[in-house]
Order: structure tokens, then C-alpha cells, then sequence
């Protein structure tokens, strides 16, 4: 049984299966194509894998439309070379703006949390040195009570 991997690329927003792909190549490529801007799920498991050495892929994506619509879009709209350069320059201006409202996003998520953790985190020394000071406090009483039971102060 050849080594390979199986790639399942999910629609997040309805969990609807978009495609199911297995590669059983060293070196392949696959593409995917979704009219979605929403969040996708994708998945790579291994199958059949069962060396000793790890399995390594690579992952780049493309964002943005291929250049077949382009094509499709100047021969319907009647544009010159130009006019297209100009259409395709504001898609990927408007790419470049999802993804940095994306990260602003992101970037808001993770100030929470961090902002959380520090919260919960400052609580952790406090209860350490109450749990000293009553372990001391105990150690103490039981020394001096072994002390006075054993007549030696």
C-alpha cells in the first residue's frame, strides 16, 4: 500500500463537504476552488503512512480570481488591456483589505485572551504564598506541640 495523503476541504459556515481528495503522489499539487468568502475548513491526514519518517507537505494558497476570469470578464465587458489591469488591481485591493480587517480581528481576539490570562494569572502567586504560610503555620504548631509532648522545652 502506497503512502499518501487524504485532503477534505469543508465549507465552515453550513459544514457542507466541498471536496475529498486523496494524493498518493511524492510530489503533487492540488487546487481547490471555492465561490465561498467564508472561513474553510481543510484537512490533511495521512493514509497508509506507517514509516518512521514524518510526512511533510507544503501549503500555499492562492486568494483572489484566476486569470481565466479575467479573460472572461474583458472579452464580456468589451475592456481594453488597461481598463482590465485596473478592475483586477482593485480586486486584489480589496483582497488586501479583507485580509487586514481579518487580522484586525484576529489581533482583537488574541488582546482578550491575553488580556484574560494575565488577569487569572496574577491570582496564582497570591494563593502560593497563602498555601506557604499556612503549611508554615502548621509545621510550627505541630513542631512546638512534639517538642512539649517530648519534655524538651
Amino acid at each position: 500500500k502506497t503512502a499518501g495523503a487524504e485532503v477534505t476541504l469543508t465549507d465552515s459556515d453550513d459544514d457542507k463537504l466541498l471536496k475529498v481528495v486523496t494524493v498518493n503522489e511524492k510530489r503533487g499539487q492540488i487546487t481547490f476552488t471555492t465561490r465561498s468568502e467564508l472561513k474553510h475548513l481543510l484537512c490533511v491526514a495521512p493514509v497508509g503512512h506507517t514509516s518512521g519518517k514524518p510526512m511533510v507537505f507544503s501549503l500555499q494558497p492562492a486568494l483572489g480570481h484566476p486569470d481565466s476570469y479575467y479573460e472572461e470578464l474583458a472579452e464580456k465587458e468589451h475592456m481594453d488591456r488597461l481598463q482590465l489591469e485596473v478592475v483586477r488591481l482593485n480586486d486584489q485591493l480589496a483582497q488586501i483589505l479583507s485580509e487586514v480587517d481579518y487580522m484586525k480581528v484576529r489581533e482583537v481576539e488574541f488582546h482578550e485572551s491575553t488580556e484574560a490570562m494575565d488577569r487569572n494569572a496574577k491570582w496564582w502567586p497570591i494563593i502560593q504564598i497563602c498555601i506557604l504560610l499556612f503549611t508554615g503555620v502548621m509545621q510550627v504548631k505541630h513542631l512546638k506541640k512534639f517538642f512539649q509532648d517530648k519534655k524538651l522545652v
